[in-house]
């Protein structure tokens, strides 16, 4: 009864501690494709808008007076770069048992494009030089620029000139 113990206990053990990390990652999954799209939504609310991209407040005779060309040709290195920034701190945050390998975001073509990779990080150190890289998890999300609300503020300003 002992051996047969020392034997199916350590087992049954490593089991149970591989589904709570399984658990732990599939949370840091969804935690990081929802940050992605909430950066991402708040990026092209901030891109039409041209406000601050935490705040969402903009000024509305800016917004107004602006040509129907600005999507194409406003400088937007700025605003993604705090995106960037804001959606590598956010994930950060929320992570449990991964590490952030990458994340990006991109504006253009009427689209932001944010993009995220997790690296699943084993709990115990010199695991990942003998098992490797087993678990990783990469998402894109794209939010478009162009819905109705500037549809109908190029609408409007197309009929004002």
């Amino acid at each position: 009864m002992t051996v047969e113990a020392a034997v199916i206990v350590p087992m049954i053990a490593m089991i149970l501690v591989g589904i709570v990390f399984l658990f732990l990652f599939f949370m840091d999954m969804a935690a990081a494709r929802s940050e992605a799209m909430r950066v991402a939504e708040e990026t092209a609310a901030a891109w039409k808008t041209d406000g601050e991209l935490v705040t969402g407040e903009y000024e509305a005779d800016t917004l107004l007076t602006r040509s129907i060309y600005f999507l194409v040709t406003g400088s937007r290195e700025e605003l993604e770069a705090e995106a960037q920034k804001r959606l590598t701190d956010r994930v950060n945050e929320r992570l449990l048992v991964t590490r952030l390998r990458e994340s990006e975001v991109e504006t253009g073509a009427g689209k932001v494009t944010a993009g995220v990779s997790l690296q699943f990080r084993w709990p115990l150190r010199g695991v990942e030089e003998i098992m490797g890289e087993m678990l990783s998890f990469s998402c894109t999300i794209v939010s478009p620029v162009d819905h109705w609300q500037e549809k109908l503020r190029l609408g409007a300003s197309l009929q004002w000139k």
